[in-house]
């Protein structure tokens, strides 16, 4: 992926894009593998729209560390539940898409060590855990969904649901461990 394009990602999603003001001080090539942010510093704050795409979105949780850049990251998980063309834009994203956003959504829990970022979006993560086991699970069975699963994805989202457990969130599911006590 070329640099220009991980800037326009990366500028979408913060609500940033805009016109380029200056040329990147930074060579890729050179540098070695740098940030978003680290080579999108000469570009100016949106006037209008964000421009924010299902594309964008993919294109985003398909580059690793991602997450790193947490306030586009917030911004990109509050846009899957925003409307495109008459839907959610999770349910227009490819199940992957869903597995990768949950992956990196993993990745932040593991190096946020503020417990009050994810009290203060304990729904939002809610939101994304059950649209996330909606679009990848579908209708397969339980043992089907684990056995297609990846490790990898499948710790991921086990964490996010203990995450969420720990913070109490009401409409979890049992998982047959009688009452919950998080009434």
């Amino acid at each position: 992926m070329n640099m220009l394009r991980i800037c326009d990602i990366y500028f979408m999603l913060s609500g940033q894009y805009g016109q380029r003001m200056a040329a990147p001080s930074v060579n890729p090539q050179a540098a070695g593998p740098v940030s978003a942010a680290a080579v999108c510093v000469g570009i100016a704050p949106a006037a209008a729209s964000t421009g924010i795409t299902p594309q964008t979105v993919t294109a985003a949780v398909n580059t690793p560390g991602f997450y790193q850049n947490r306030g586009q990251f917030w911004n990109m998980l509050h846009y899957l539940f925003s409307d495109h063309r008459g839907a959610p834009v999770w349910q227009v994203l490819p199940p992957q898409t869903m597995r990768n956003v949950m992956i990196q959504l993993h990745h932040l829990t593991e190096a946020e060590h503020s417990p009050s970022v994810f009290e203060q979006s304990r729904d939002l993560l809610a939101s994304v855990y059950f649209a996330t086991l909606h679009k990848v699970k579908g209708l397969k069975s339980q043992t089907r969904f684990l056995y297609d699963e990846s490790a990898e994805f499948l710790k991921a989202i086990y964490d996010v649901y203990r995450l969420l457990h720990h913070l109490r969130h009401p409409n979890l599911p049992n998982f047959g461990r009688g009452r919950s006590p998080v009434s």
